[in-house]
């Protein structure tokens, strides 16, 4: 096993649910987009909270499921409007980039400025290493998990043996846009 669940650092140890507020955490989110097959690979979303003072990271939500796209558009709706992150990384390797614009459509649909927080991730580096590189963070406690999240931490269980990594995925690229993008803050106008 290259990840160990059991020896992970858990955030939900003393509290049910976690305080996101904005002034002390980065938000962004990771989407991974899937075709809805009965035995296929998992649509996934993964929200992750990086503390501004000490770069922890905190997964505070993980999604997946076998769904159709119109079925997860309207999931990462809805799960965008309830945490509003300050980016978003959705994978757009060949047939993925038409979602993804249909993603940026149906955001700014619903009033949310895809334009400038949807990121389009065109993977250079193959998937396995991506994830590989965050086990000293993992393993130091400078990514923490919730035990709720029960198909992600299978997913890490199982990882190298060929079974289904995509909530794995998505939670990575919400860490690495965090290391993109930034939090706006406007400064209050002169004549106000």
């Amino acid at each position: 096993m290259i990840f160990v669940p059991s020896t992970f650092t858990y955030w939900n140890e003393n509290t049910s649910t976690f305080d996101y507020n904005a002034n002390q955490y980065l938000i962004t989110m990771g989407v991974d987009f899937a075709m809805g097959k009965k035995k296929g690979d998992y649509s996934a979303i993964g929200v992750v909270a990086k503390d501004k003072t000490t770069n922890t990271y905190y997964v505070i939500d993980s999604w997946g499921e076998r769904v159709k796209p119109d079925v997860f558009m309207k999931k990462i709706v809805e799960m965008t409007l309830k945490y509003q992150p300050h980016g978003i990384a959705a994978e757009a390797q060949m047939a993925q980039e038409f979602f993804v614009d249909k993603l940026k459509e149906a955001l700014r649909n619903a009033n949310y400025p895809a334009h400038s927080r949807v990121h389009k991730i065109q993977q250079r580096q193959r998937k396995e290493l991506r994830i590989e590189a965050m086990l000293p963070d993992i393993e130091s406690g400078g990514i923490q998990f919730s035990s709720n999240h029960a198909l992600l931490l299978e997913q890490f269980e199982r990882y190298g043996t060929g079974e289904h990594d995509d909530l794995i995925d998505a939670m990575e690229q919400a860490i690495s846009i965090s290391k993109k993008v930034r939090a706006r803050v406007m400064e209050k106008p002169a004549w106000l």
